[in-house]
């Protein structure tokens, strides 16, 4: 007899990062580069396995918003290309 999944809870996350956001314009190249892997790293997050992950660490002892900004912190001064911002490797750098 197979039990029937309960449908999978979203996780909503916001992320605001040194009081610069995702719809913050910015000057330059430097912060166009920036907004991109804010975006990238926020589709992400997005992604279903994730939300999944999320879900099943209700009460974030694997992960929290810290642990999630920290990867992307990782993600930039690893100077990962945006086609590299995958769940595997946030996985590995949590």
């Amino acid at each position: 007899m197979s039990k029937a999944r309960a449908p999978a809870h979203e996780v909503a996350i916001q992320v605001k990062l040194w009081g610069w956001s995702c719809q913050d314009g910015g000057n330059g190249p430097l912060a166009a580069r920036q907004h991109l892997e804010l975006r990238a790293f926020l589709r992400l997050l997005e992604h279903s396995c994730l939300q999944e992950f999320l879900a099943r660490d209700p009460c974030f002892q694997v992960s929290d918003k810290y642990l999630l900004a920290m990867v992307l912190v990782y993600f930039r001064r690893a100077n990962l290309q945006l086609s590299e911002y995958t769940c595997s490797n946030l996985f590995l750098a949590l």
